[in-house]
Formats: structure tokens, C-alpha cells, sequence
């Protein structure tokens, strides 16, 4: 070829002309990506389409090989058209698996003859650390005596730990079931924890719906547990740091607090709506909290207290102390006055100014600053004045008949069963949890306003004049027994002795006192009161034999006294019951491994471990046993 065809070939091919094969058959056509925006669109749907179709059928995969678990409050029971409570509701709101809610069984739909109110709120609600003996039980009691042609059913729909941002998703179940009463008791949390005023929650409500929509899909189930293996957990047992609670401490007239207040107030009246919506008439009561009994957690001086102003505040303040150490209340309360008169914002002065008040019987001015030394606490774990006055706010912009307002604290303020009006040890066990009295007292103060709405609401007129059943009654109804007054005590005393409580004024001696209680409460469990004791067990059962409750205490009470073929017997029907309470497995599998009945037990511990919520406890069990 010569150089002139030879470079004429070449600016054939520069100008986009393929070459010729050999035999002169030009080569396949290549496959092109669309050229401009079109082609960039095509990219982009690609890219969003495939990883989509991708997590859809590995969410259809995981679903048919029965991984994960439902996120709502409510699921599908072993029983047919029966909801029960989900164990695992908790694990989509915060890391802990081991608590959940109070097991409870629901026809659906409801039966014609039934009256149905759920109780929305945290631990006080729940009846924290006995849900058994709690408000809910002696009001259900109470109810089902008022209303004798009947079935009664007050459903505990309350959790440990949890605020109004989780009550919500709670309760748009609850409307489902046809309630006739949505009972609201809740605020003790609504400063502390994720969702608290200094959180990204606290500041951004409206991302906590779509933070747990995302933790739904069993895709994400799957990657949270993978994480959890590889990095461990945090169990509930494992202990939070006292120095992590004193770094979230926050004063009250922080401007940041103001979220709490609008938060729990835009939720609160969401709940009220949805129940409205569900034809349901909505109790929601203040919450009063122990003042007289229960030192702040936390004390933060005003901003700007230093240089000489917080030495001659510290020095009067330590000058108080030492005349109350000597019982000297008069010369005590001038000195604690003048400290207050250069900073009154630390709530363990105003505490303390309370208590030098009522030392010397001036009840009025105690009790103002025992509810100042509440509301000044800079880690607030009891409901404070502004939240109380928001659910009064909340109820009057409702302005429905159907919303009704119960005013507890104010109640209780005025009634002689607390000393000079300030509610303490003689209604609570600690800062917000009530003893049995504090419950019994609760149910009374819901009930009229219970059955006034039940009646406006089904049509229905009560056993009139019904007798309202007392304490000693509903005690012996439920088994409220010697032996469990002393197991509460326990888990109170365990609450109790961990932080944020040891922070507080004289929690030392205090934590001490109780173990003493407990200890001679122990010691006088001669076979007299145990014998009366099993008697109050059978009698209640007797009057109540679906009450699983009654079986379950019944069979701690039982195995706790070794009398291990009758704790079987118990255990084994509240396990028929509840089968997926691992809990309930683990008793059974205690006292069938006490019997020889090994491989039962073992099996009993197995399935256990696969609820998902005593996983630590269980293989604990499994390591010691195999």
C-alpha cells in the first residue's frame, strides 16, 4: 500500500469509519450507555431500584424463614382471635430486651358483654416492682364490683422506663381494641433518658417516628443483631454510671426544658385525639410524687454564683447543716434562709429548708418548698410542677366532655392520709413507685370518674350504691400477702441501691434502714404466717382461678420455700397461658430440674433463649446446668 492510501485511511478511521475485517464484514455493534440526561437518569434508577428490589426480597426471605419479631405493642396469641402483649415491643425504642410489658390477653373482637379501659404510662402505672398488686388490679376490682353484669377488663398497657413518645404508638393500638376507657398516668420519665430535652429526640420529635419506622423491617432487625454479636450490648443489669447521670443534670429554668414541656404536651393531646377518634373516653391524671420522703437526685447552683457570693453561700449553707446534724431547727433555719437569699436554686437547700419548716410545724411553708425542692431537681425522675399544670392545659383545650381531668396531686394535698398534706412514705415506697395503700388510694381516686364515663359511654348504670371493697379486702382479693410485702421491699431496696439514688442526702443510712426492715420482716415469717399466707394463695384462686397472676406469685412464693411439685403444678398453666414469657419458662424449668426431670428443663431454658428477652440469664443457666 502506498503512503497516500495508507494516510487516507487513516482519516477514515479518525472520522468514526470502523474498519473493515479481513473478508470486509465489519465488526459487531458494542452495547452504549444513553448519551446525556437520559442516560444519567437511567443510572440513577439503577442505582435506587436495585438495592430496593435487593432488601425487599431479603425482607420476604428472612419473613418466610420466621426471623424477627413485630414491632407493635400487640400481637397474635397462641389462642385464636386473642391479642397478647409483645415482649419485645421494648427492643424497637431503647437497647434493654429484659423488661417488658405486663402479659395480657385480648379478644378481638371485643365481646358485647365486656367493658375494656386500657392504663397508658411508665413504672408507677405499671405497678413497678409487683405490676400484680398494682392500681391497675385494685381497679379492676373495684369496677368489676360496680358493674356485676358485666366483664371488666382493665388492661395494664403501661411499661417501666418509657414517656409520652412511646405512649403514643401504644396507644393508636389501644384505639384499635375498642376501648370504652383510655386512662393516662404518665410524666415521671419525660426528662430523662434518649428523649430527653438535650437529645437529638428531645430537640427533633418529629424524627423519632421515622427512627423506629426504620427499625422495623427484619432487614434491620437482622443488622442490629449481627452488631450486637460483634460488639456486645447493654443489658438492663449492667449498671449506669453515677458520673453519667450527674453530666445530664439540667436546671429547671434552663430554656432547653421547654421541649420537654411542648413535647409532652403536642403527645398527650395526640393520645386524647386518637381516643376520641376510637369513641373512647380518655381519663388523664396529675401525678403526685413522694416530696416529704425523697431528697432531689440532683442540685445545680443558679448561673452566675461564684467568686465571694458562693463562698458565703457555701458557709452558711454548711453552718445549717451543722445546727440540723444537732437537731437544732431554729438555729438551723435562719442561716439556711440567708443562703437561699443568695441562690435559692439548689434543690437539696430547698429540701432541706422543708424539712426545718415542718420540724417546727410551720406545715404551709414546708410544703411550698418540698415542691420547690422537687421542681428545682437538676435530675428529674419525679413529674414536676409545670408537667402536672400541662395536663390540666392539655384537658382544657381539648374542651370535649369526653376528656376528663383528675387531679390526684391536688387530692392528696388536701387529704388527712399524708402528713400535713405532703405525700411520703405513707403512699410510696421511693421517689414515685406507691406501696399498697398508694395503689389502693389511686383506684379510689379513679373510680368515680370511671364509672360516671363508663356509664356516659356503654349506656350501663352501676350496682348502685355499690360498696367500694376496703384495702384489707382487695389485699385478700389478690394476695397481697406478708410474704410479698417483703419481696416488694426487695426490689425497691435493689432500685434503691444503685445509682442515680446514691447521690442522694442520706441515701446511705436510708439504703441501710430498709435492708434492716426487710431483715426483721424475715425474721418474723414464723409457720403461723406462712401457713396463712398459702391459705390467702389458695382462697384467691379459688375466686379467681384464670387469674395467671395469682398462680405466678403463688409459685414464687412456692419455690421459694422448696415445696418444688406444687410450684410445677402452678407454673405449668400460667405456662400454657403465656408461652412466650421467658420468664415464665424459667420457673418451670427451676422446679423441674429440682424434680430430676432434666431433659425437660433443659428444653424449658432452650426455648427460652429463643424469646430474645432474658438472653444473658439463660445462657448463664445453660452453662451452669450443661
Amino acid at each position: 500500500m502506498t503512503p497516500a492510501r495508507q494516510h487516507s485511511k487513516k482519516r477514515r478511521l479518525s472520522h468514526g469509519q470502523r474498519p473493515q475485517s479481513i473478508k470486509g464484514a465489519p465488526h459487531p455493534r458494542r452495547t452504549r450507555w444513553p448519551l446525556g440526561r437520559r442516560g444519567w437518569f437511567l443510572r440513577i434508577a439503577i442505582a435506587l431500584i436495585v438495592p430496593v428490589l435487593f432488601l425487599a426480597v431479603m425482607e420476604l426471605l428472612l419473613w418466610g424463614v420466621g426471623f424477627g419479631v413485630p414491632a407493635s405493642f400487640f400481637v397474635q396469641a397462641h389462642q385464636p382471635n386473642t391479642l397478647t402483649s409483645n415482649q419485645m415491643f421494648i427492643w424497637f425504642y431503647r437497647p434493654e430486651r429484659s423488661t417488658g410489658p405486663h402479659p395480657s390477653l385480648i379478644t378481638v373482637p371485643k365481646p358485647e358483654n365486656t367493658l375494656r379501659a386500657f392504663v397508658l404510662g411508665g413504672s408507677a402505672a405499671m405497678g413497678t416492682p409487683k405490676p400484680g398488686y398494682g392500681f391497675t388490679r385494685i381497679l379492676e376490682l373495684m369496677l368489676q364490683d360496680q358493674f356485676p353484669d358485666h366483664e371488666v377488663e382493665v388492661i395494664n398497657a403501661a411499661m417501666r422506663g418509657i414517656n409520652s413518645h412511646i405512649l403514643v404508638p401504644i396507644a393508636r393500638q389501644c384505639v384499635q381494641l375498642q376501648p370504652d376507657l383510655m386512662i393516662v398516668y404518665s410524666g415521671n420519665n419525660e426528662h430523662t433518658g434518649r428523649y430527653g430535652a438535650d437529645t437529638l429526640w428531645g430537640k427533633y420529635p418529629g424524627l423519632i417516628p421515622l427512627l423506629h419506622a426504620a427499625k422495623r423491617p427484619r432487614v434491620s432487625q437482622l443488622i442490629r443483631r449481627t452488631l450486637e454479636g460483634v460488639v456486645g450490648r447493654r443489658t438492663e443489669q449492667e449498671p449506669q454510671s453515677m458520673a453519667s447521670f450527674r453530666a445530664n443534670r439540667m436546671r429547671f429554668d434552663d430554656p432547653e426544658r421547654s421541649r420537654v414541656y411542648r413535647n409532652f404536651r403536642e403527645n398527650l393531646t395526640a393520645i386524647c385525639e386518637m381516643g376520641l377518634e376510637g369513641e373512647a373516653h380518655m381519663l388523664l391524671l396529675t401525678l403526685p410524687v413522694n416530696l416529704r420522703d425523697c431528697p432531689p437526685l440532683g442540685s445545680l447552683h443558679r448561673v452566675g454564683l461564684q467568686g465571694d457570693e458562693r463562698k458565703e453561700w457555701e458557709t452558711l449553707y454548711a453552718a445549717g447543716i451543722a445546727e440540723e446534724q444537732q437537731q437544732d431547727s431554729a438555729e438551723a433555719l435562719p442561716l439556711y434562709e440567708q443562703a437561699a437569699f443568695i441562690d435559692d436554686h439548689f434543690a437539696e437547700l430547698q429540701f432541706r429548708l422543708a424539712r426545718t419548716y415542718l420540724a417546727q410545724g410551720r406545715s404551709e411553708q414546708a410544703k411550698e418548698h418540698f415542691s420547690l425542692a422537687r421542681d428545682w431537681d437538676a435530675l428529674q425522675f419525679r413529674a414536676d410542677s409545670r408537667l402536672n399544670d400541662t395536663i390540666k392545659t392539655v384537658v382544657n383545650q381539648m374542651d370535649n366532655t369526653k376528656v376528663h381531668y383528675i387531679d390526684v396531686a391536688h387530692q392528696w394535698a388536701q387529704s388527712e392520709m399524708c402528713v400535713e398534706g405532703i405525700p411520703g412514705y405513707e403512699v410510696f415506697n421511693d421517689h414515685v413507685h406507691f406501696n399498697f395503700r398508694g395503689d389502693y388510694e389511686m383506684a379510689k381516686a379513679i373510680l368515680p370518674t370511671a364509672v360516671a364515663a363508663l356509664e356516659q359511654r356503654r349506656g350501663v348504670s352501676s350496682s348502685k350504691p355499690a360498696v367500694i371493697p376496703a384495702m384489707a379486702e382487695c389485699a385478700r382479693r389478690l394476695a397481697y400477702t406478708d410474704w410479698d410485702h417483703i419481696e416488694l421491699l426487695k426490689g425497691i431496696a435493689r432500685m434503691n441501691g444503685s445509682p442515680p439514688f446514691t447521690d442522694q442526702l442520706n441515701h446511705g443510712p436510708r439504703q441501710k434502714q430498709a435492708e434492716q426492715t426487710i431483715s426483721q420482716l424475715i425474721r418474723s415469717l414464723d409457720r403461723e404466717t406462712l401457713e396463712n399466707v398459702d391459705n390467702t394463695y389458695r382462697q384467691a384462686i379459688a375466686g379467681r382461678p384464670d387469674d395467671w397472676n395469682l398462680r405466678f406469685n403463688y409459685a414464687n412464693f412456692l419455690y421459694a420455700y422448696k415445696r418444688y411439685p406444687e410450684t410445677m403444678k402452678q407454673i405449668q398453666g400460667v405456662v400454657k397461658t403465656y408461652p412466650d414469657i421467658a420468664s415464665f419458662r424459667i420457673l418451670l424449668g427451676y422446679s423441674q430440674i429440682t424434680q430430676g426431670y432434666r431433659d425437660q428443663a433443659m428444653a424449658q431454658f432452650r426455648h427460652a433463649l429463643t424469646l430474645g428477652t432474658h438472653d444473658e440469664e439463660v445462657r448463664k443457666i445453660l452453662e451452669h446446668y450443661q
